[in-house]
C-alpha cells in the first residue's frame, strides 16, 4: 500500500513538473525536457531524452522519467546521502546541525523558524546523523 502511494506521488510530482515547464503550450522542447527531468532529481544523458522527440508531450515526458524509476526506488536517497557526505568533514556520518542549517541557507533553501527548529532538534548534542535523517525522511 505504501509503495503504491509513493508511486502515485512520484507520478503526480512528474506530472506537475511537466505542466510547470511546458506551460500552456502543452509540450517540452529538448532543453525544457532536460531541465524538467533534472528538476525531479535525475541526471539524464542526451540518449535518455532522445526517445521523447523534439516536442515531448506529457506521455513522452512520463516515459522518459519512468526510465529513472522514482525517488521511492532509493536513487534519491543515495544522492541525498552523497550530498550530506560532502559536508561530513570527519567521515563519522554526522554533520553539525548549525552548519547544516547554514549550508541550506547558503544553497537557497529557506526554512521557516519551525522547520529550522525541527532540523536542529534532530541532532542530540547539536550533531545530526544524516543516515538516520534520510531514513526518517523516506518513511
Amino acid at each position: 500500500k505504501t509503495q503504491r502511494r509513493q508511486s502515485a506521488m512520484a507520478a503526480a510530482e512528474a506530472t506537475n513538473a511537466f505542466h510547470l515547464h511546458a506551460g500552456p503550450k502543452g509540450f517540452l522542447n529538448k532543453s525544457e525536457l532536460d531541465v524538467a527531468v533534472r528538476a525531479l532529481g535525475f541526471d539524464p544523458s542526451p540518449s535518455d531524452l532522445a526517445s521523447a522527440g523534439d516536442k515531448a508531450n506529457l506521455q513522452a515526458f512520463l516515459g522518459v522519467v519512468q526510465k529513472f524509476g522514482s525517488p521511492a526506488d532509493g536513487g534519491s536517497d543515495e544522492k541525498l546521502l552523497e550530498a550530506f557526505r560532502a559536508f561530513d568533514r570527519t567521515g563519522a556520518g554526522t554533520v553539525p546541525a548549525k552548519e547544516l542549517a547554514n549550508y541550506t541557507k547558503i544553497l537557497g533553501e529557506k526554512f521557516t523558524e519551525a522547520e529550522a527548529a525541527a532540523l536542529l532538534a534532530q541532532g542530540p548534542n547539536g550533531v545530526i546523523n544524516y543516515e538516520e535523517l534520510v531514513k526518517s525522511m523516506s518513511s
